[in-house]
């Protein structure tokens, strides 16, 4: 908390030296007519004046950042900071006399041999062809008796292989269950070679030749070893250089197999093939710091002091912003101390250039969060509401995300989750009736229904078609409902399936207790010795949940239970972990941190590193958010909202999924759901599971 302390200083500092806000823009660059040659070498010399950064001024004269910072060895910290009346060296290239305009252009791809030679002059990148591992997959479908050992060893891949691409078979195999098993195959892939140059990143890369960072690391799996280091040679799909014109049309002995790496995510927006971009984003962090209830720090402040509150999402933020400008993004955060006070934000946006931001993140209270949602509406502004989980904020705001989902979001993806992993087993949903929750138990209730119905739908519209091998009008196959005959017959012309309404469809038989009336004998009546009873508990309360599963616990023996609770469970210090185990207890939530996930140990060692500190579940917030909004200016500009489908297309290894829950004029809510088990006392993702090593 010392470290904490001095930081929060330096932001009231900060703070209170700004009376005003600064130019948002970057100042102009007026390439210097001053040239001197040393040590045989040409170099202009150009003096910085206010406002000017290092990435404006290599811009002017089309060189590297990098560039520059080498040609001046005796500024050691010249990439970080840039001190106005510095002068500096800026290397002078023969093509680009001063008398010249400068001319931003991008390089046309190097290519070169294997061999790594260089041929003078401009030539054609060489296309190669070789073969790559990739990984498909095979559907197997559950026999009686079937065991995953016994799959495993007929695919001749690990058990954990298999769960982690069917994460609901650690539920246990069901007869006719589908599983996809992952098989590596070998295909021809074309490439060209390309040299990395300084200062080059996988992110800028991947942008600069249109494929995806997933698809750059296919081909060159040691990237994701070793790192990515300037004269490398990395392999680049030949179907780019044929895009750029670098190489003639297709022809004899070209090969070009575009299904063999991952596809892009279809874009319905053309904006997001050709986007328009900066060289500099500008972001507001209305952020409540309480800086004026802050006198300075002292080592007998209490921890829990107001000016804490916040303290470690902002550096969260902080991280986050220095891990996208090195993938190249250049973006300036101007930080605001909001909290209630209407006054205040109103104060913020009247200040010249509030207007011209390109993403506001906050503020963090419904009171003012509305205020600034409008402003940004207004000057086409994308606002996000960082911690706030109600999607009415949502209503009438279509430039506003929703970074939480809200309860009755998470429960309906639930209601999702046990329709898919448990059709066949006895589901019991607890709760007492509480009225402050009794609309979210009724929703949860006629999702959990809708989603049974429209699982035993589809079930058996699967099964009528196999008996013939027809699918008829109206039959659900792979998830939608067909509207023509797919193979047509002179004896069925007249013959239709018409879908029965919901309402007439059986509903999967779901016991409902509730137990400040029933109480645990009314809840062991509903159990089922025979299947697996799936106990959905809707309650919180330390008190209540350690007595509860204390008792349930004594039972674990007698019947085969699996409990899911609500995220507040996971905030209670004092109920005995053996229970969470032996009782294999689901905990839904919005914020779940994967410690075995790479990533995440990397924010936690630059974290503890900069800060002399752990983060909390704030700093993950914090540096999850920013990141994927930074990212997002990065890759699509300020109209970033219009591509949400292409940055909702990393699956697993990103935070958020946004979609419109309500209408078109409305705002966006991440629909990211994370269930986690207690699982050899550790918490698992079952939706994400890593391998235990």
């Amino acid at each position: 908390m010392k470290h904490t302390g001095y930081f929060l200083f330096a932001i009231f500092l900060l703070f209170s030296s700004v009376g005003v806000m600064a130019q948002f823009e970057p100042a102009p660059v007026t390439r210097s007519e001053v040239i001197e040659t040393i040590d045989g070498k040409s170099y202009y010399i150009h003096t910085i004046t206010q406002g000017q950064t290092l990435f404006s001024i290599a811009g002017v004269y089309e060189v590297r950042q990098q560039e520059i910072a080498d040609a001046n060895p005796e500024i050691p910290d010249l990439l970080q900071v840039v001190r106005t009346g510095q002068k500096i060296r800026i290397p002078r290239s023969a093509s680009h006399p001063a008398t010249q305009p400068p001319q931003v252009q991008t390089p046309e791809p190097r290519a070169v041999e294997p061999e790594s030679r260089q041929h003078a002059g401009p030539q054609p990148p060489q296309i190669m062809r070789t073969p790559i591992v990739v990984t498909e997959f095979v559907e197997h479908e559950v026999a009686r008796r079937e065991t995953l050992f016994g799959i495993s060893r007929k695919y001749n891949i690990s058990q954990e292989e298999i769960l982690h691409y069917n994460p609901e078979a650690r539920s246990g195999l069901r007869f006719r269950q589908v599983l996809q098993i992952p098989q590596k195959t070998s295909r021809p892939v074309e490439f060209f070679y390309y040299t990395v140059q300084p200062g080059e990143t996988k992110f800028g890369l991947a942008a600069r030749f249109g494929i995806s960072q997933e698809e750059l690391a296919e081909l060159n799996p040691e990237v994701e070893e070793v790192g990515l280091k300037a004269g490398q040679h990395i392999r680049i799909p030949a179907r780019v250089a044929q895009g750029m014109g670098a190489i003639p049309p297709h022809q004899d002995g070209f090969v070009f197999i575009p299904d063999t790496l991952p596809v892009r995510p279809s874009v319905a927006d053309a904006y997001c093939l050709d986007p328009v971009l900066k060289s500099h984003y500008n972001v507001a962090l209305m952020i409540p710091l309480f800086l004026d209830q802050f006198s300075g720090y002292s080592p007998s402040m209490p921890e829990d002091h107001i000016s804490f509150t916040f303290i470690q999402y902002y550096q969260g933020v902080l991280i986050a912003l220095d891990s996208i400008k090195q993938q190249g993004v250049n973006i300036t955060l101007h930080p605001f101390d909001v909290g209630h006070d209407f006054a205040t934000v109103r104060e913020i946006t009247r200040q010249p250039g509030f207007d011209r931001m390109d993403l506001i993140i906050g503020p963090f209270y419904p009171e003012t969060l509305s205020f600034v949602a409008g402003f940004g509406m207004r000057h086409g502004i994308p606002v996000v509401s960082p911690l706030l989980d109600d999607p009415s904020q949502l209503k009438g705001f279509p430039n506003l995300f929703q970074v939480s989902p809200s309860m009755e979001t998470q429960l309906n993806a639930l209601a999702g989750y046990l329709a898919r992993a448990y059709p066949e087993q006895n589901i019991i949903l607890v709760h007492n009736n509480q009225p402050q929750a009794r609309q979210l138990i009724e929703g949860f209730k006629t999702s959990i229904g809708e989603e049974f119905r429209y699982m035993k739908q589809f079930g058996d519209s699967l099964n009528l078609a196999r008996v013939d091998g027809y699918y008829f009008n109206g039959a659900l196959v792979g998830g939608r409902r067909t509207n023509v005959l797919v193979a047509s017959d002179s004896l069925l012309h007249s013959r239709t399936l018409t879908p029965k309404p919901q309402s007439e469809i059986p509903m999967h038989e779901i016991k409902e207790i509730i137990y400040s009336t029933s109480g645990l004998s009314g809840l062991v009546q509903a159990f089922d010795r025979e299947r697996k009873n799936i106990v959905v508990t809707l309650i919180g309360g330390e008190a209540f949940l350690s007595n509860y599963l204390r008792e349930l616990n004594q039972l674990s023996e007698e019947f085969d239970l699996a409990l899911f609770g609500t995220p507040q469970w996971s905030d209670y210090q004092t109920i005995d972990p053996r229970y969470f185990e032996n009782l294999n207890v689901h905990i839904f939530s919005p914020d779940f941190v994967e410690y075995r996930d790479p990533h995440i140990r990397n924010f936690v060692y630059r974290y503890r590193e900069v800060f002399s500190t752990e983060p909390t579940i704030d700093a993950f917030r914090g540096v999850q958010t920013g990141y994927f909004f930074f990212d997002a200016l990065g890759r699509f500009g300020r109209e970033f909202p219009r591509c949400i489908d292409q940055l909702n297309g990393f699956g697993f290894k990103s935070p958020f999924v946004f979609e419109k829950l309500l209408t078109k004029d409305d705002g966006w809510e991440n629909l990211k759901f994370i269930l986690y088990r207690h699982h050899d006392y550790r918490r698992e993702n079952v939706m994400r599971p890593f391998p235990k090593n």
